[in-house]
């Protein structure tokens, strides 16, 4: 790689104006306000991705063949907004597929994630010895954003190696972040007044097994939720097995815990799920998410699914879509299968048609659908706790946000609410056909 740093045009006497714009999952959103702290830091002005810009850093995702043409569509819209502006892609597809962007229009460089928090030097300072930047000392990160809610970073990489997936292949074996930075930019988020903390990485439950910890993600969550203040703890997606007696406990009992989890499922056929490698028993999945609803009540529990993964047959379909009706998920997540170069999936035997994958995507959606409304229409309504978002909803001019268990419900109120969680009262179930709740607001 080239470590010279970019030939951005600073005549004008103004700092460097940076862009960058994400898309994927949370933790890349997190990676782009480290590096948007670390451009900060060294004097560049951040400006909004849209906003003419010396200097654009696009962190791209790969997780589906939508993704990269989402990804290479950005490095597009940022050459038009920033035509005599550089553009520098880093990410998950340009650590798999640098070659690919590199010929993109505009691409000035393309920087593997190895050197992802380590941007901000190799691109303004030209270090002396620059091949001692690496990913293990990101940023506090300590910038102010509007955001409604605080992503906090536990971990990154996989140790699952799912047949499907190239995210582990991008972003290597699990790493956990450390304890002690975990809590200290938990801290910040909590200083700077957010109220909900979310919690995210790709493998969380893994957390402490690089660090001859063991499974210590329950140790550590205890750690963040006795914290002083008023906030409540998101868990982003964990994998099944994750969810152990210790967790089911702190779930569905403690105040400061949101009664929710994400879980990648992916399939509820166990032949289908030995092919993409998957570690999950539908029969005691089944049996968790009602132990999880019939535990605190109401408890939102989502679920990604696959449609049409190679060798998936029809009563392998039907075993999913049984589970989907016969378990107490809330809603769905589900991923049409989409062919990963590099990944074992992309060479099994019984590749389906572009037909059968749409129908069986179709048909899971729609089940998914049937799960949400049920669910709405059987919350009981009352007093509820809200994070409200800090943008209106546009269609109705509505304060918006989530409950607890992650019911977008919609208000009235000043936007002074935006960010806090607010305890509102229904003032009406909510239906089947409910596309807004009308609510009488309490005291925030």
């Amino acid at each position: 790689m080239n470590h010279e740093p970019l030939a951005v045009d600073r005549s004008h006497g103004e700092p460097t104006r940076v862009a960058l714009t994400t898309l994927g999952c949370k933790l890349n959103f997190v990676e782009m306000e480290e590096m948007a702290e670390g451009f900060a830091r060294g004097g560049c002005c951040i400006v909004p991705f849209g906003e003419s810009a010396d200097l654009t850093i696009v962190h791209t995702c790969t997780v589906t063949s939508r993704s990269d043409f989402k990804s290479r569509h950005l490095i597009s819209r940022a050459r038009q907004f920033s035509p005599g502006g550089q553009i520098v892609v880093t990410g998950c597809y340009a650590e798999l597929d640098g070659d690919t962007l590199r010929g993109l229009p505009g691409v000035t460089k393309v920087i593997p994630r190895a050197r992802l928090h380590a941007l901000p030097q190799v691109l303004t300072e030209a270090p002396d010895n620059p091949d001692d930047l690496s990913d293990s000392d990101p940023w506090i990160v300590r910038r102010k954003t509007r955001l409604s809610r605080a992503f906090l970073k536990i971990q990154t990489g996989c140790n699952q190696r799912c047949t499907f997936c190239r995210v582990w292949q991008a972003r290597g074996p699990a790493v956990s972040v450390p304890a002690t930075r975990v809590m200290e930019q938990a801290g910040v988020f909590l200083a700077q007044g957010f109220e909900e903390l979310v919690l995210t990485g790709v493998d969380m439950g893994s957390w402490g097994i690089d660090r001859g910890l063991g499974r210590s993600f329950c140790t550590l969550l205890e750690k963040i939720l006795a914290l002083p203040g008023h906030f409540r703890v998101r868990l982003s997606s964990l994998y099944p097995v994750d969810v152990d007696e210790r967790l089911l406990d702190l779930v569905t009992t403690h105040p400061k815990l949101c009664r929710h989890l994400h879980l990648p499922v992916q399939s509820a056929s166990p032949a289908v799920l030995r092919r993409m490698g998957r570690h999950v028993e539908p029969a005691r999945l089944c049996e968790l998410t009602w132990r999880l609803r019939e535990a605190s009540g109401q408890f939102g529990i989502g679920a990604d699914i696959i449609a049409g993964f190679p060798g998936e047959t029809g009563e392998d379909f039907a075993e999913t879509c049984r589970f989907v009706e016969n378990s107490a998920l809330t809603y769905l997540h589900v991923f049409p299968f989409s062919t990963r170069p590099g990944t074992a999936a992309a060479g099994f035997d019984g590749q389906h048609s572009p037909e059968t994958i749409k129908e069986r995507a179709k048909l899971l959606r729609d089940l998914g659908a049937k799960r949400r409304a049920e669910y709405r229409a059987a919350h009981p309504g009352g007093e509820v706790e809200v994070l409200i978002e800090r943008r209106r909803d546009r269609a109705t001019g509505l304060l918006t946000g989530f409950t607890t268990d992650y019911l977008r419900v919609y208000a009235q109120g000043p936007d002074a609410w935006g960010g806090r969680l607010v305890s509102l009262r229904l003032a009406r179930s909510l239906g089947v056909e409910d596309s807004v709740e009308t609510q009488d607001v309490g005291a925030p």
